[in-house]
């Protein structure tokens, strides 16, 4: 059970990470570089706004909206029985039913990294180096790249700091949207007292969050050559 249910996981995990970083970021970009607009303040509201709404009312919300009154994405599951007859339009299909459910695990996470990322960039936009590149002449888009660059590794460390929130938000979300993953699995055997599963999912759970942790941490001193130095450096004083 655990092997059929853990791909399921994985993926969804994994396209909330991607659309979490790859909204995050250009989003506090825009907001550090232009604070006090309005764009920055709208964005600051629907940020605390979305960071405190729960995981149940979002999928509930968007089941509600994009399902139910406008039809556009599938309500639960994963395949469509219609949509099997090719390789395209199942692949299509899976698709389609993946969009909802990494949305609503992403929201919170979205949140808080936009949020820190556009306080990371508006600190490293105020010192002294930004506004002397700006005054030789460097254009605004190539002064965000620097901004970006000087903040990259900040932003990498905290894929640990949601990594605990995406794993208990799953619970919740492959529940509702009924995705055949290991958060829907650990309810199931909640409710059946299944206990010898509910503890081996649950230490699984811990595993890969401190497995998650440990590989952003040896990203970290890959971006960040002062770290590896400094650490290898102790070793072999050690």
């Amino acid at each position: 059970m655990v092997a059929e249910a853990l791909p399921w996981t994985i993926v969804l995990n994994g396209c909330a990470i991607l659309l979490i970083y790859g909204l995050a970021v250009p989003f506090g970009l825009l907001g550090a570089m232009a604070p006090g607009s309005a764009f920055d303040r709208l964005g600051s509201g629907v940020l605390l706004a979305l960071y405190s709404l729960p995981s149940f009312a979002a999928a509930l919300l968007l089941q509600e909206v994009f399902s139910v009154r406008l039809g556009l994405l599938p309500l639960q599951g994963t395949a469509s029985a219609s949509a099997m007859a090719s390789l395209s339009g199942a692949t299509i299909d899976r698709l389609r039913h993946l969009v909802l459910p990494t949305i609503c695990l992403a929201l919170m996470g979205w949140a808080f990294v936009a949020r820190y990322a556009r306080a990371a960039f508006r600190a490293v936009a105020g010192n002294n180096f930004i506004a002397v590149v700006r005054s030789k002449g460097l254009s605004r888009r190539s002064a965000a790249r620097h901004v970006v660059a000087n903040t990259a590794v900040s932003l990498l460390t905290h894929v640990a700091a949601i990594l605990p929130g995406l794993v208990g938000g799953s619970v919740i979300v492959e529940q509702v949207f009924s995705w055949p993953g290991l958060g829907r699995l650990y309810l199931s055997s909640i409710e059946g007292r299944d206990y010898p599963v509910v503890l081996g999912l649950t230490l699984l759970s811990a595993m890969a969050v401190l497995g998650g942790q440990f590989l952003v941490d040896l990203l970290y001193m890959a971006a960040d050559p002062k770290v590896r130095d400094q650490l290898l450096g102790t070793e072999a004083g050690a």
